[in-house]
């Protein structure tokens, strides 16, 4: 049974059901009650084996969006897991250049070089102390409603080209990184 066709030729039948006895007056027919059981036959198979079919099909989508997120969660947990390997394979590298006293080393085809990662983030909870309260009062006396709420949003960039006193909400990291190179295809 196609769900979608059986619901679609019901409301024609019904249009049609509802225009002939509106063109007859009200009067009912043997054609007009033939098609007012089949009209109510077609309800209760909607009803009916309609309904179950309708579950199936819900069953089966859900059932896919179920596994989809599975699938989704248990790749998640893997790029974690491969996170840390990467992590813990980069320290060996870092140990390995300790041992042999060298900056960089370079093989037949990888390469390995120490560098500084430098990391800027944005200092929210400073931010939203100095200035939220300031663009809330301002947004509620220019009628923005209690229900909705206001958020700051800047950017390290942002805060950097300002300058000044924006830099005081800017956090500035360095850590020691491992750079790598790798063989490359040749373009062509």
């Amino acid at each position: 049974m196609n769900v979608k066709e059986l619901i679609a030729t019901l409301s024609r039948t019904k249009w049609e059901l509802e225009t002939e006895l509106e063109e007859n007056g009200g009067e009912l027919t043997d054609e007009l009650l033939a098609k007012a059981d089949t009209l109510e036959e077609m309800k209760s198979l909607l009803a009916g084996e309609g309904i179950d079919e309708l579950g199936r099909w819900l069953k089966s989508v859900q059932d896919e969006l179920a596994a989809r997120k599975a699938e989704a969660d248990a790749a998640a947990r893997r790029v974690k897991n491969l996170k840390g390997y990467e992590d813990y394979v980069k320290h060996l590298i870092g140990e390995a250049l300790d041992a042999t006293g060298q900056e960089s080393a370079k093989g037949s085809f990888y390469g390995f070089k120490r560098t500084t990662s430098n990391k800027s983030a944005v200092k929210q909870d400073d931010l939203d102390a100095h200035y939220l309260e300031i663009a809330q009062a301002g947004a509620r006396m220019n009628g923005l409603p209690d229900y909705i709420d206001v958020v700051l949003k800047a950017t390290a960039t942002d805060l950097r080209e300002a300058g000044g006193n924006a830099l005081d909400f800017l956090e500035e990291t360095s850590e020691p990184a491992i750079r790598f190179t790798k063989p490359r295809a040749s373009k062509e």
